[in-house]
């Protein structure tokens, strides 16, 4: 549908600091939106990029087991666009 509104979300593992992190996965979302538009023609004003860095670990661990499945981008459906509108008093 040509009306839907896409989340991307990128996240990384624990490994490095906070900040590096969310940087991290915000590059991750935004080359994910970059595919999605280069290779399935969505327009990018269809789709915002949010990074959760190294919050909402799937599988928790520093010691590297299980870092992989951290490194991730999930794509979320939101919905069909709205448009404002003004309402008078």
């Amino acid at each position: 549908d040509k009306g839907l509104i896409l989340e991307v979300e990128g996240y990384c593992d624990p490994v490095g600091s906070e900040k590096y992190n969310l940087t991290l996965g915000q590059n991750r979302a935004q080359t994910v939106q970059l595919y999605l538009s280069g290779s399935h023609q969505i327009p990018v004003f269809r789709m915002y990029s949010i990074s959760f860095g190294e919050s909402n670990l799937k599988t928790p661990s520093e010691a590297g087991e299980g870092n992989a499945a951290n490194r991730r981008v999930v794509v979320r459906v939101l919905g069909p666009a709205t448009t404002a509108s003004t309402v008078a008093p």
